[in-house]
């Protein structure tokens, strides 16, 4: 019984994901973690890891870029510019074609290389910022997902608080 509980919430899981739902919105993310049972909890914590992981690198980049940024500011010369970016590129593996073309345009003025970098440092605040803001409401979301497993773990099912979330 079991085992026939767990292939019907996980044919409902894939018939529900055909119909290619928005993941990011919260009804579905709560259907997500209290629809499908142990299953779905298992998918959503797997979801979980990978945007962990994506928010992790976002943060990376966002950090190395916010770097380069400033020192590009504070030597504002193409040949550091191109150098900095080089060095991005290297530590990200990020394409940097369009940066480097961009900079070439710029030519060696030293305020437009400076704007240019002060630009890129605004985005790499805002991609570290926008990581940790959704690093916060993925460890929010994490919480829930642990007490639904371990009243899972403790009774076999989901107590009519969890299923009234579906």
């Amino acid at each position: 019984q079991e085992k026939q509980r767990g292939v019907q919430e996980s044919n409902a899981l894939r018939d529900w994901l055909n119909t290619n739902p928005d993941l990011n919105a919260p009804e579905n993310r709560q259907k997500l973690r209290f629809g499908f049972g142990e299953t779905g909890l298992r998918y959503g914590k797997a979801l979980q890891e990978e945007a962990t992981a994506r928010l992790d690198n976002q943060t990376k980049i966002g950090t190395i870029m916010g770097q380069h940024a400033a020192a590009v500011l504070a030597n504002p010369t193409l040949e550091n510019a191109v150098t900095q970016v080089t060095r991005f590129g290297k530590a990200t593996g990020s394409d940097i074609t369009n940066e480097l073309a961009d900079l070439q345009k710029l030519g060696n003025d030293p305020i437009a290389i400076a704007n240019w970098a002060k630009g890129h440092g605004m985005k790499a605040n805002e991609l570290v910022t926008t990581a940790e803001t959704a690093r916060h409401n993925r460890a929010t979301e994490t919480v829930a997902q642990q007490r639904l497993q371990a009243e899972l773990n403790a009774t076999g099912n989901l107590s009519e608080i969890g299923r009234a979330h579906v």
